[in-house]
């Protein structure tokens, strides 16, 4: 069996090494992007866009994550977290 990761990593649960094998035509987002990947899921937890995480919105923080799964399968991808506010 084969996993991969949000980043296009897969990875051969069979194989006892833990080097992960980039798949064909996938690119691996770079520092920049991941940041800004970061910033948009922040913002969909600020609620009220004040630019802080309340104790209240990090108690939400899995309703909105869940929420950002389109296709409810458990992972965030990166199409899943495009856009914003």
């Amino acid at each position: 069996p084969h996993g991969s990761d949000c980043y296009g990593l897969h990875y051969n649960s069979t194989d006892t090494s833990t080097s992960p094998v980039i798949a064909e035509n996938t690119m691996v987002p770079d520092r920049a992007e991941t940041l800004e990947r970061i910033s948009r899921i922040k913002r969909k937890i600020d609620s009220d866009s004040d630019g802080s995480l309340s104790a209240q919105e990090i108690a939400e923080t899995s309703i909105v994550l869940t929420a950002l799964d389109k296709n409810k399968d458990g992972m965030l991808t990166p199409d899943e977290t495009h856009g914003g506010r």
